[in-house]
């Protein structure tokens, strides 16, 4: 058996990683297949919610595998509020159709896994090596602060040191980072602002969701949101935003006029731009190449609202797997445009957001809770 289970804490290069599943054989399949693998850390198989969920508490944990029976949006509500909340995958046992697995996703899972009946364990073990060990954030453990002295942000007047964008490291070297300062390292610019612009991934559904309800009605920017997600769950995730938010919320549509106080998806397998058209702003869907392995992916959207916005934008990196948003935050940071960054306390995975920090581009490193208002800030 290569994967340990913990008798202590100390590994830290070791994925640390939770079961919970109330049937006994997916338990033992599960610790079987884990414990092929290396630089695994199990800390326990559990058959209860109470659990789990309390051990998590007590111990850091990077990974949760969760059985798909298992309701997902009370699961993710009691996943936020843990000090550090981890990537949780459900385990299928048998075929899912696209609802249940976008309702997972939805519900803050970073993915579903299939385990089916009779699986050899090396086959299920291969499964969650592709998975735990490449999404589970391990790379950026210790880049998320053990805890914050206070919940006000401190202001800062020297920005981080920037990195030439085209020198932008891969998400790896984030462990290499200095413990990000949480605050605000750019003064407010009180503008009329046109238009906001969002990108996340692994972990991103609550998250956006989360940010969006936190705006006032009085906040009247269209607002344009790029979450990886195949395209099969992305009409899914739109029904899911309508029910949760009270602003009108449409899937991108080529040349659509984007309109005060509304939401726009981008599209399964496009990426998403704006152009304009004298004073008005439209979508504009782009069927480039794929970037970071991902269409739509957040840097098109970016880049399109830095050169087309400049500093009327504003952008926000919330939790997400890998390093999309950097490149064009810094489009957007060098055009004048505000780019904020979810901390790495509140993220599921501190890719995207670590990798925005890493490239100089963010003026504010923030809690999720704290973004809504700190968009207000600069806005008029």
């Amino acid at each position: 058996m290569n994967a340990r289970v913990a008798t202590d804490l100390s590994a830290v290069n070791e994925v640390r990683v939770l079961v919970f599943a109330r049937s006994a054989p997916l338990r033992r399949r599960l610790v079987h297949a884990l414990g092929m693998l290396p630089d695994v850390c199990i800390l326990g198989a559990y058959s209860t919610e109470e659990a789990v969920i309390d051990r998590a508490r007590r111990d850091a944990v990077d990974v949760l595998l969760v059985e798909s029976e298992i309701d997902p949006i009370g699961f993710a509500k009691a996943c936020v509020v843990l000090p550090r909340p981890p990537a949780w995958f459900t385990v299928a046992e048998g075929p899912t159709d696209p609802s249940t697995t976008t309702r997972a996703i939805l519900g803050g899972a970073a993915g579903v896994l299939p385990c089916p009946n009779g699986q050899d364990p090396a086959e299920l073990a291969a499964v969650l090596r592709a998975q735990v060990k490449s999404r589970s954030g391990a790379e950026a453990r210790d880049q998320r602060p053990r805890a914050r002295t206070s919940s006000v942000p401190r202001a800062r007047t020297t920005p981080p040191p920037p990195v030439p964008a085209l020198a932008l490291a891969p998400p790896a070297s984030l462990a290499l980072l200095p413990t990000p300062v949480v605050g605000r390292f750019r003064r407010p610019e009180l503008l009329r602002r046109e238009i906001l612009g969002i990108g996340c991934s692994t972990g991103g559904p609550p998250a956006v969701t989360a940010l969006v309800r936190g705006l006032p009605p009085t906040f009247r920017p269209p607002i344009a949101i790029v979450q990886h997600m195949a395209a099969a769950h992305i009409p899914y995730f739109v029904d899911g935003l309508r029910r949760q938010l009270d602003r009108p919320v449409h899937l991108a549509e080529q040349g659509a006029p984007l309109e005060p106080g509304q939401v726009y998806v981008a599209a399964g397998d496009h990426h998403l731009g704006v152009a304009r058209e004298g004073s008005a702003l439209r979508l504009r869907l782009i069927d480039g190449p794929p970037e970071h392995n991902c269409r739509p992916a957040v840097d098109p959207l970016f880049r399109s609202l830095a050169a087309t916005c400049g500093t009327t934008a504003i952008g926000v990196v919330l939790t997400g797997m890998g390093s999309d948003g950097a490149l064009g935050g810094r489009a957007m940071h060098d055009a004048g445009a505000p780019v904020l960054v979810q901390d790495s306390q509140t993220s599921i995975v501190w890719g995207m957001p670590g990798a925005t920090y890493q490239a100089g581009a963010a003026s504010a490193v923030l809690p999720l809770e704290q973004l809504a208002g700190e968009i207000l800030q600069w806005s008029l």
